[in-house]
C-alpha cells in the first residue's frame, strides 16, 4: 500500500504534528489541516480512511471531547458533527464492500454526506437533521434484509427532501442519490 519512504515521511510528519500539540496548537485544526492536504494531493481515500480511524478510535484515550471533522469543503466552526460524519464513514465503507450495489449506494450516501455538509445555506440545525437522516438510512442499509426496518428507513427518505428543498444545490443532488437510495431497498 505504501512504500516504505512514504511510511518514513508519514512518521515525520506524525511527530512534527505531534510536536505542534504538545506545544499548544488546537488538536482539531491540526488534524484538519492534515486532512484538507491530503485532500488537495487528491487522496481522498485515504481522507476517508484517517476520518473513519479518527471516528472508531476517537483520537487519543485520555481525551474526552468528540472528534471535530470538517466534511469536505463545508465550515462547521460552530458545529461538531464529527461523530456523526465518522459514523456514516464508517457504515459507508462497509457497505462498499458489499458488491456493486453495495459500492453505488455508497458512493451515493457520500455525495449527499458531502453535499449537505457543503452546502452555505443550510442552517447548521439542517443540516445537523439532514445527516441525522443520512446515518439512518446507511445504517439500515447496513443491515441484513431480514432486520431492515422499512418504517424507519421511509422516514428518513421522506424528510431528506423537505430539509434539502430549501436549495438548489441540495435538492439537485437529492434527486440524483434517491433513485441509487430506493433501488437498493427495493432489492
Amino acid at each position: 500500500m505504501f512504500s516504505e519512504e512514504e511510511l518514513r515521511a508519514a512518521q515525520s510528519e506524525v511527530l512534527r504534528l505531534q510536536a505542534r500539540v504538545n506545544s499548544g496548537s488546537d488538536r482539531s485544526l491540526v488534524k484538519q489541516e492534515l486532512y484538507r492536504k491530503y485532500e488537495a494531493q487528491g487522496q481522498k481515500v485515504f481522507v476517508d480512511y484517517l476520518l473513519t480511524l479518527d471516528a472508531v478510535f476517537g483520537g487519543r484515550p485520555e481525551m474526552s471531547e468528540k472528534p471535530n471533522v470538517n466534511i469536505y469543503g463545508g465550515n462547521f466552526a460552530n458545529l461538531n458533527l464529527g461523530e456523526q460524519i465518522g459514523t456514516i464513514n464508517a457504515t459507508v465503507n462497509v457497505i462498499a464492500s458489499q458488491g456493486t450495489q453495495g459500492a453505488e449506494l455508497a458512493a451515493a450516501l457520500r455525495s449527499l454526506t458531502e453535499s449537505i455538509g457543503a452546502d452555505p445555506k443550510l442552517t447548521d440545525t439542517q443540516k445537523k437533521e439532514a445527516l441525522e437522516a443520512v446515518e439512518t438510512i446507511a445504517d439500515q442499509a447496513n443491515l441484513p434484509t431480514e432486520q431492515r426496518r422499512p418504517g424507519v428507513f421511509k422516514a428518513a427518505l421522506s424528510y431528506l427532501p423537505t430539509v434539502l428543498s430549501a436549495t438548489v444545490a441540495s435538492i439537485k443532488i437529492w434527486e440524483t442519490v434517491h433513485p441509487v437510495l430506493t433501488a437498493f431497498f427495493a432489492g
